[in-house]
């Protein structure tokens, strides 16, 4: 699974460089407890590596996460592979990030590990025009937001690590 989103990411990364491309992901598999803060699943460190590996050919500028442990261990292999520390934003204020994302970095490639709620919203403000829902069991999805020129966003959905059911 992982090399098809490989190639499929140096298919769709290569007329990007002239955009900005923003690689949105909802954080891996956490603990599930009582905490409002948990850590990853052995599942959840595994696809945060795999994450990783997936974009090891991207030229990752910027890594933006929550302050939640599950975001940050999600990007902490990303930010190993890059040598990039990550950002650490409000969760909610994704129209803020937006604006950030594509006022700081103009042609470059950025990633942000984001909430199955957050996500959605994050898309909508990068100016995707689909709908987009996530449930608490989705942690496999790869979006990928190639903004041009015009400003017009461009939506690939793609996938990593193992499946999610």
């Amino acid at each position: 699974m992982i090399r098809l989103v490989v190639l499929a990411l140096s298919l769709v990364a290569s007329p990007a460089l002239a955009d900005t491309t923003v690689y949105v992901v909802r954080h891996a598999e956490k603990v599930k407890s009582a905490d409002k803060d948990p850590d990853l699943t052995a599942a959840g460190r595994e696809r945060a590596k795999a994450l990783a590996d997936a974009l090891r050919d991207v030229p990752i500028a910027a890594i933006y996460t929550t302050k939640y442990k599950r975001n940050r261990q999600t990007v902490a292999p990303s930010e190993a592979r890059f040598g990039k520390t990550a950002v650490v934003v409000d969760a909610h204020a994704t129209e803020a990030l937006a604006e950030r994302i594509k006022k700081a970095h103009p042609k470059a490639s950025v990633l942000v590990a984001g909430h199955s709620n957050t996500v959605p919203e994050l898309l909508s403000k990068l100016g995707v025009k689909h709908d987009i829902t996530l449930d608490e069991t989705d942690y496999d999805n790869l979006f990928i937001v190639r903004i041009d020129d015009a400003g017009r966003a461009h939506l690939t959905r793609l996938h990593f690590g193992k499946m999610t059911e």
